[in-house]
């Protein structure tokens, strides 16, 4: 993927993503008999998002956002300019089952469009096909041609859709192979991953505070419920907590227990105090990553933790998502 770096998100996060690899996690090499697959690396990080996010939409669109025009203003206010991947190409759209377009990342004159019959340059119905793809989840890429806002060109794409449990929307993102795509090791890969998951929340969340969440009871109780469901990688290892710049644990999906508790003085046994590295981190310069120790889910076991961090920008909370 050819990285253009802009300022913001992408710039800090390609720097972030070169320098983080001085922070000393090991990793086994690649198996000579096993080459690595870019297409296939690109497609896990793709799909974590969409899941991710539709899986966090899912439960807060059952529990606040509950009718039609709330849930619209809703989805258009969380993706609307959210992006992701180092060059900013990685978007989120919506549409109905139907294909009329709810929100869209980058192009708001589609929002409302029936987009059914719609067909790339070689006649490929691309939104039937991710539509289907969602409803029968059928967990597979969809690939036509589209305009790669990095590039400016028309370039084959690979995108994914996923349904909108209790609803009848579809949540569908993508990427582009292109020729300069840099291999991703399975720690890069990763950290793509935390960093994506990580950004997009932190990044639709502020805006959907600053606009309709005005109270942080109605923040608090928005968080919990997108948090609850949101889980990624393989062994469901990955997860979102939310905390405020007092360490007081606002929601955490994995261990609900610390919710309401002041979290602050949390050490592994090396005696990094985790949550007051990650205050400090999101407070200035308001992302980055932390290093530690922590029971991973998935394994009940002690393990080094590679956490993201950022800030929900506008209020007092910060996001960490990791890797084990």
């Amino acid at each position: 993927m050819r990285i253009k770096v802009k300022m913001s998100f992408c710039k800090r996060l390609f720097i972030l993503f070169i320098l983080s690899l001085a922070i000393g996690c090991k990793e086994e090499p690649n198996s000579p008999g096993n080459p690595p697959n870019e297409t296939e690396t690109y497609k896990a990080i793709v799909k974590t998002a969409v899941h991710t996010t539709a899986s966090g939409f899912a439960s807060v669109m059952t529990s606040i956002f509950t009718d039609d025009q709330s849930r619209t203003e809703f989805l258009r206010l969380y993706i609307y300019n959210n992006r992701y991947f180092p060059d900013s190409t990685g978007y989120f759209y919506i549409n109905d089952f139907s294909g009329i377009n709810i929100a869209h990342g980058t192009n708001l004159a589609l929002q409302g469009q029936n987009r059914w019959n719609v067909t790339d340059s070689k006649g490929t119905y691309y939104i039937q096909s991710l539509l289907y793809n969602a409803q029968h989840y059928n967990f597979d890429f969809v690939n036509y041609y589209f305009l790669n806002p990095s590039t400016n060109t028309n370039e084959k794409k690979y995108a994914y859709a996923e349904a909108i449990n209790r609803t009848q929307y579809a949540l569908t993102s993508g990427f582009y192979l292109e020729k300069d795509t840099k291999f991703l090791t399975n720690l890069e890969k990763n950290k793509l991953i935390v960093s994506g998951v990580t950004h997009t929340f932190a990044f639709g969340s502020a805006a959907v505070c600053k606009n309709v969440l005005l109270t942080p009871t109605l923040q608090e109780e928005y968080f919990k419920a997108f948090v609850e469901t949101a889980r990624f990688l393989a062994d469901s290892s990955g997860y979102i907590s939310v905390t405020d710049l007092s360490g007081y644990c606002v929601a955490h999906g994995a261990n609900k227990s610390l919710e309401g508790t002041n979290v602050i003085d949390l050490h592994d046994f090396e005696g990094t105090y985790f949550i007051s590295e990650m205050i400090k981190i999101a407070q200035n310069p308001g992302y980055g990553y932390v290093q530690y120790y922590f029971t991973n889910p998935a394994t009940n076991k002690n393990e080094q933790k590679l956490v993201y961090v950022e800030r929900i920008s506008g209020t007092d909370y910060f996001v960490g998502t990791g890797v084990y």
